[in-house]
C-alpha cells in the first residue's frame, strides 16, 4: 500500500509540474514531463482527471491540437463513470478547440452541455472557457449578437475573478469583434482589442497578439466607428 501512495504521489507530482511547465510557456517540456506520468499509470479512470486539468492548461496557451487530443482521452476514458464534473471540464475544453478549429456547430452544443453542468455544480467562476467557445462559434456561426450575450458575460466574471490572463484576453479580443459585429460601442471595441494584444504578449503568446493587432489594422478606429448605427 505504501509503495502504491508513493507511486500515486509522484504521479500527482509530475502532474502538477507538467501543468506548471505549461503554464510558464515551456510547452513542449510540460507534454514530456505529462507522458512521463502517462507511461506509469495503472487506473485510467483515475487518470483521466488529470488528462482534462492537463488539456485545460493546454488550451489557454492555444496548443489546440495537444489541448483537443488529451481532452478527448480523458472523455473516452470517462465515459460511464461517476465523474461528470471531470468530463464536463474535458467537454468545455474540447468545444473551444472545435470553435477555435472550425467546427462552431460542435462547438456550441458541447460547450452548452459544459456549461449548464458546471455552472449548476460549481458556479461562475468555472464557465469561461465553455462561454468563450460558444462565444466564439456563435460569431462563426453569424449569430453576433447570442455570441455577444455570453462573451459579454464571460468577460465580466473573468474581469472579476483575475483568472487565467490568456483566457481574459481571448475574451476580450472576442467581445470586440462581437461588439463591431453588432454594431454597438466601436470606441470600446478598439480598447478591448488593443488591451487583449498586450495581455496576449505579456502572456507569452505573440501569435494571438499579433492576431489582435492585425484585426486593429484592418478595423481601425475610422472604420469601426463608421459602423456605428448613426452613420
Amino acid at each position: 500500500m505504501e509503495s502504491e501512495e508513493r507511486r500515486d504521489l509522484a504521479l500527482e507530482h509530475l502532474s502538477y509540474l507538467a501543468q506548471a511547465l505549461v503554464e510558464a510557456g515551456r510547452e513542449q517540456e510540460g507534454i514530456a514531463t505529462f507522458a512521463r506520468a502517462a507511461a506509469r499509470r495503472e487506473d485510467s479512470e483515475d487518470f483521466a482527471e488529470e488528462e482534462a486539468d492537463f488539456s485545460r492548461s493546454l488550451v489557454q496557451r492555444h496548443r489546440n491540437d495537444d489541448a483537443l487530443a488529451f481532452a478527448q482521452r480523458a472523455l473516452t476514458e470517462l465515459a460511464g463513470a461517476e465523474r461528470q464534473l471531470q468530463a464536463d471540464e474535458a467537454l468545455g475544453v474540447q468545444a473551444l478547440c472545435k470553435a477555435r478549429r472550425g467546427d462552431a456547430a460542435g462547438a456550441v452544443a458541447d460547450a452548452t452541455t459544459s456549461l449548464a453542468a458546471k455552472e449548476h455544480f460549481l458556479g461562475e467562476r468555472s464557465i469561461l472557457i465553455p462561454l468563450l467557445a460558444r462565444g466564439e462559434a456563435l460569431l462563426a456561426l453569424r449569430r453576433a449578437p447570442d455570441a455577444l450575450v455570453d462573451l459579454e458575460r464571460a468577460l465580466a466574471i473573468a474581469d472579476a475573478t483575475k483568472g487565467d490572463l490568456a483566457i481574459r484576453a481571448d475574451i476580450r479580443f472576442a467581445t470586440a469583434r462581437a461588439l463591431v459585429e453588432t454594431r454597438r460601442d466601436p470606441e470600446r471595441a478598439v480598447a478591448l482589442a488593443t488591451r487583449a494584444g498586450g495581455e496576449l504578449e505579456t502572456a507569452g503568446l505573440p501569435d494571438a497578439a499579433n492576431a489582435a493587432r492585425r484585426w486593429l489594422a484592418r478595423n481601425g478606429t475610422a472604420s469601426i466607428a463608421a459602423l456605428a448605427p448613426n452613420h
